[in-house]
């Protein structure tokens, strides 16, 4: 996408911001371990159930997980994996609005192919997933979704990704084996999904 500015100081701060910027984020994308694409996941799994049960239940039946077909969606922000035209839409309305639209497209994208993929068994789907670059889309009943879901999300305060957990009252310089016995660790999670933790060592 960066090739298309003139520019190479363009292109450089474009990156930049892409990857550093508080409304992408994407460096996370790429750090050990993968961070933010697992909470993408996992968030996905959450949002497909509430917003979308039927495909959500039967892709479960399936054992047809998100990591077999949306990793590469929330890794390269869509691109190769829708036809280019439409790729250039999402990307334009993502640099805009940010990174909610990430999640927000992956349920869009399900939502509009409900009826063919309930209808579908495992193979069918996976096929259908891995070739969806290649399909004749109605670009702007996916945008519209994309609208739609953009908004629901934000109605119920879903749309971004929840942070990541945070682990307090141990310092530094403090490993496990030298806690005193009642010392608590608290893992707390700022998204209302995760539930706080206590444990005593």
């Amino acid at each position: 996408m960066l090739m298309y500015l003139h520019e190479e100081e363009d292109a450089f701060w474009a990156l930049t911001s892409l990857l550093r910027g508080e409304r992408y984020q994407m460096n996370d994308f790429f750090t050990p371990r993968l961070p933010k694409l697992f909470r993408c996941l996992d968030h996905h799994m959450v949002l497909r159930k509430k917003f979308i049960p039927s495909v959500h239940k039967h892709l479960k039946k399936l054992q047809y997980e998100p990591t077999l077909y949306a990793t590469k969606w929330f890794l390269q922000c869509f691109l190769d994996k829708l036809p280019f035209s439409l790729a250039l839409r999402v990307w334009d309305i993502f640099l805009l609005e940010g990174e909610e639209i990430e999640t927000a497209m992956a349920i869009a994208l399900l939502r509009t192919f409900k009826k063919i993929l309930i209808k579908s068994n495992d193979e069918q789907v996976n096929d259908f997933m891995c070739r969806i670059c290649e399909s004749q889309l109605d670009e702007e009943k996916i945008i519209d979704n994309l609208s739609e879901v953009l908004l629901d999300l934000r109605r119920q305060r879903m749309s971004h990704l929840p942070k990541p957990a945070i682990i307090e009252e141990l310092k530094p310089s403090e490993s496990l084996s030298t806690l005193p016995s009642n010392k608590k660790i608290v893992v707390r999670n700022t998204n209302h999904f995760t539930p706080v933790y206590e444990t005593t060592v």
